[in-house]
């Protein structure tokens, strides 16, 4: 896990909104028309558990297991299901399709399709078990 840190913007009942720093890797990067680059920092809600108020710098830590998990669902499982597709589609191809790379053209369509249901649950799950949620470390007051 890697500490990151951010400025508190807006307190909302028991949680915070943060506008933590840019990535460091894109902070570094010289190309200015990259659509990665973020001209400011990216906003998350985190739990106040340490009591930090507006203006507040606050240290905090994403999970790796939890990125990692993420990655794998948004970038995984629709290539795999691509290529399941093709596959499929190839190896029993379609009657109403001449040509089996039509087939399997089709199947890989299907299978992509079905994959983004599949990473909603996922995603769900990974929400619903606290896999990526940031975790406050240590508050800073600020002048």
């Amino acid at each position: 896990m890697e500490e990151q840190c951010g400025i508190v913007i807006k307190v909302e009942g028991n949680y915070i909104l943060v506008e933590a720093d840019a990535v460091s890797f894109c902070a570094s990067c010289n190309n200015h028309e990259c659509s990665m680059r973020q001209s400011h920092g990216r906003q998350l809600w985190i739990e106040n558990t340490l009591g930090a108020v507006k203006g507040d710098r606050v240290i905090f830590v994403l999970p790796s297991k939890g990125i990692i998990l993420s990655s794998v669902v948004l970038y995984g499982v629709p290539i795999l299901f691509l290529i399941a597709g093709i596959i499929a589609g190839t190896l029993m191809p379609l009657s109403v399709f001449s040509d089996s790379d039509v087939s399997g053209i089709i199947g890989g369509i299907v299978f992509f399709v079905l994959s983004f249901g599949i990473m909603r649950i996922a995603s769900k799950y990974i929400v619903k078990h606290n896999k990526i949620t940031p975790t406050m470390v240590k508050v800073e007051k600020l002048l």
